[in-house]
């Protein structure tokens, strides 16, 4: 864990762990859950 205050570095290793987090949770989005967003955000409209 390095610093966040730590220049150029600090935010390294949040990135890092958000990458991981997307890449987790991008591989169970299917087909239905991008088409309920897609209505979500027409209703919204």
């Amino acid at each position: 864990v390095i610093p966040d205050f730590v220049f150029g570095l600090g935010f390294t290793d949040d990135i890092a762990v958000l990458t991981a987090a997307i890449t987790a949770v991008s591989a169970h989005i299917t087909t239905a859950h991008r088409q309920a967003a897609r209505d979500a955000m027409a209703d919204k409209g």
